[in-house]
């Protein structure tokens, strides 16, 4: 609904006269800073809900020797995963992720993916909370030290921390 409300908007957006394309733009940003959503209650520390159903600190179902990862974090549209090593587990920081939903006019976040880099792999990483309340993590490793290690995916699965 809201999509379709959307392209209608800006099809007859993009056929306004310059002049009131700027008009509309200033109601917008007035109307915009009129409702902050949730920066105040940020800086409030006031509690909020979480963005997305994906948001928390999830744990590797095997426990940390899983031989892929061990946590990872989701906090907004960020992942930050935790690689299985020994005796500690390997932070991986903190990684932009794009969001997905189920359809174009759904705007319920389900999907995650995020890109890592390193000097000699990139690792594309997926994200998906099921219904059982797990969240699926599969994982894509691009070998790119032109090494003769063959690239390699994995499936894992995470359990939210209380």
């Amino acid at each position: 609904m809201l999509a379709s409300i959307l392209e209608d908007y800006m099809f007859k957006f993009k056929a306004l006269s310059v002049r009131r394309r700027l008009a509309a733009c200033s109601m917008l940003f007035i109307l915009s800073s009129a409702f902050p959503f949730h920066e105040q209650a940020f800086a409030q520390n006031i509690p909020v809900e979480r963005a997305h159903p994906l948001e928390g600190d999830w744990v590797n179902v095997l426990g940390p020797n899983s031989g892929g990862m061990s946590r990872i974090i989701i906090q907004g549209l960020t992942l930050h995963p935790y690689g299985a090593c020994h005796p500690e587990a390997c932070d991986w920081g903190t990684i932009p992720a794009k969001s997905f939903a189920n359809s174009v006019r759904d705007s319920t976040i389900v999907s995650l993916t995020a890109t890592h880099l390193t000097n000699f792999n990139e690792v594309l990483i997926t994200a998906t909370l099921l219904e059982d309340g797990r969240l699926r993590v599969e994982t894509f490793t691009t070998f790119t030290d032109k090494s003769i290690r063959s690239n390699y995916r994995k499936l894992e699965f995470f359990a939210r921390q209380p």
